[in-house]
């Protein structure tokens, strides 16, 4: 087979379930979200597909397969035949979540590979983007789990807020902590409320989101309403919506 004889492919683990990628994949609401504005779908075997550029240049293709987890539809530029390339992508579940495959069949030279390649990882970045941001309402209800529980008064009520919020093999760090799964975080929690019985975290910042990965900035008051400490957690977040790893960055007040 030559260089140019072989379809571009390339794969991708998205933090999401197969339903919600298959759905931002498909609808023609979402459908902008990941291939630029303008962009439109009709989700039917027969449907057009047409993807506008910035530079002036628009791509246009007709559905050929939908369904089952896959999508695939023609795909040509200008006055070429809308048919003459063909774009696959199928979702398969994964332990991370959904693993994307994408082919580009068809393409006539190496330098179309390699620029339709360079083209496909990104779109395919942003697909995996916008579906973490479906997802926004669960991943802030993660994090806001999670800060109450560090300022519950009660060991089950905190062990409760943490099997809502956060993965049985879960990990938090700061420069004073080290600790690995779920039980052992609520115990360590526990272990700082003994300590400093009347402080209260806060979270000051919106979530900040860059696929599963977010971010946010976090306050530490004492009982008096002052400043013990202030900065960042940088957290990840699993493909059930909850939080796989939180680490704490902090600035002396």
């Amino acid at each position: 087979m030559k260089a140019t004889d072989a379809p571009v492919e390339l794969s991708l683990e998205i933090r999401a379930d197969r339903d919600t990628v298959f759905r931002v994949m498909c609808d023609p609401a979402t459908f902008p979200q990941w291939m630029g504005p303008g962009s439109e779908i009709e989700p039917r075997v027969g449907g057009d597909v047409r993807v506008p550029f910035a530079n002036g240049i628009v791509a246009s293709g007709r559905v050929v397969e939908l369904g089952n987890y896959r999508l695939a539809f023609s795909w040509g530029y200008g006055n070429e035949d809308a048919s003459s390339t063909l774009v696959r992508l199928s979702l398969h579940a994964c332990e991370g979540g959904t693993l994307l495959v994408l082919t580009h069949e068809g393409l006539e030279s190496e330098r179309d590979r390699s620029g339709h390649l360079a083209g496909w990882r990104h779109y395919t970045a942003v697909l995996a983007n916008a579906c973490l941001a479906e997802r926004s309402a669960l991943i802030e209800h993660a994090v806001d789990r999670w800060i109450e529980a560090w300022n519950t008064s009660s060991a089950a009520a905190r062990a409760e807020l943490l099997e809502a919020c956060y993965a049985e093999d879960g990990l938090f760090r700061d420069r004073g902590a080290l600790v690995e799964e779920r039980q052992e975080v609520a115990a360590y929690i526990d272990g700082a409320r003994r300590f400093l019985p009347d402080a209260r975290a806060e979270r000051t910042s919106d979530i900040e989101r860059c696929h599963e990965y977010l971010r946010y900035a976090v306050r530490i008051s004492d009982g008096s309403g002052g400043i013990m400490q202030s900065g960042w957690h940088f957290a990840e977040i699993g493909v059930e919506g909850r939080l796989k790893r939180v680490v704490a960055f902090w600035e002396e007040a």
